[in-house]
């Protein structure tokens, strides 16, 4: 779900990621994207809440 919130969100995404998205494992961070992705501005915010 997070893939194609991101990809419509920001008209699509780099392959990087992607990959790092499909990496995640942790349900914790998972909720975090999800609670936040209407607020993330474009794809290096989100990978930089991804890296915290």
């Amino acid at each position: 779900m997070i893939l194609k919130q991101a990809r419509k969100k920001f008209n699509g995404i780099a392959p990087q990621t992607e990959t790092k998205i499909k990496e995640i494992n942790n349900p914790e961070l998972l909720e975090k994207i999800v609670e936040n992705i209407l607020d993330i501005q474009s794809e290096d915010e989100l990978l930089a809440l991804i890296n915290s």
